[in-house]
């Protein structure tokens, strides 16, 4: 999505030093994670359920979210 750590914070109403410190691997309460996923899910991406594959994310269709948040 080529979404920085501001884009993301503003976005999803978070700041920018939540999202820094979960990219490094910090922690964050549950609502907030359900807060990016759903961001993330607006912007075109699906979550894959691990269904014995593993679980993963993939792009829903072809460059819709590729570009979400572009010029925001």
């Amino acid at each position: 999505m080529n979404w920085t750590q501001p884009q993301l914070a503003r976005e999803s109403g978070l700041s920018d030093v939540t999202i820094r410190t979960f990219e490094k691997g910090g922690g964050m309460r549950d609502s907030n994670r359900t807060l990016l996923r759903l961001v993330f899910e607006r912007a075109g991406l699906e979550f894959l359920d691990e269904n014995g594959k593993g679980a993963g994310v993939r792009f829903r269709d072809n460059g819709s979210a590729r570009n979400a948040g572009a010029g925001a």
